[in-house]
């Protein structure tokens, strides 16, 4: 079965013109040139082709002269972001590396682990519940911030967009990347719910806040 076949039909159009493109109103997408298809797959991986849902579909418009509209981050969000790029070339990953490496000469045998990982996942359906997004986004980033001890190590908002969000994990190396997303999407979902009862409304019915799916990455 052909990549066409499997494609629901409302993506088509969507398909042709935007999966490829990084996406406008989000920071990393941009910085990271991670490219829509990503979160497309991710939608479409956990639905029924026949039953598929999409709230960001967008048929192409031919009377707009630019054919993604973008839009300016919160100036809270933008004032506190830091991206992957700007992380790895912190002095502070530049003396872990180090320090590692030292260890490492010290003692050869010696097992020194620290993962890092980029991790994606988007709303159930890619529902724009964060949206105006300067209104959860404090929220959001301290609770990702209270979630080191679950993940083994230290966790980050890198960004929050309407209908999916970036975070950045440090693990020892004892839970695997399934438990470590698991334990994030778990903690932060009870989190937002508790705060913002109003989150349920805005999602298709019976849906959960997060999809299954997720996008990881490792860093180093």
């Amino acid at each position: 079965m052909s990549e066409t076949a499997k494609t629901p039909q409302k993506c088509l159009e969507c398909d042709k013109f935007y999966r490829s493109r990084a996406i406008h109103q989000c920071r990393v997408c941009r910085d990271l040139e991670f490219e829509e298809r990503i979160l497309c797959h991710l939608n479409r991986a956990v639905q029924d082709d026949h039953n598929f849902s999409c709230h960001t579909f967008r048929p192409r418009l031919n009377l707009i002269g630019s054919d993604q509209v973008t839009r300016s981050a919160p100036l809270d969000q933008k004032s506190r972001h830091k991206s992957i790029k700007e992380i790895m070339a912190s002095d502070k990953f530049k003396y872990q590396k180090a320090l590692a490496l030292q260890k490492l000469n010290q003692d050869p045998d010696g097992i020194f682990v620290e993962l890092k990982y980029h991790l994606a996942w988007n709303v159930s359906h890619r529902t724009p519940v964060f949206s105006p997004e300067k209104e959860y986004f404090d929220f959001v980033l301290d609770t990702v911030i209270g979630c080191g001890g679950l993940v083994g190590g230290v966790a980050r908002l890198l960004w929050l967009a309407p209908d999916h969000l970036h975070v950045y994990v440090e693990s020892d190396g004892k839970k695997s990347i399934e438990a470590i997303i698991r334990k994030l999407k778990q903690f932060l979902k009870k989190a937002l719910l508790a705060k913002f009862p109003e989150i349920k409304k805005k999602l298709d019915k019976g849906m959960d806040i997060w999809d299954k799916a997720y996008f990881s990455e490792t860093l180093g």
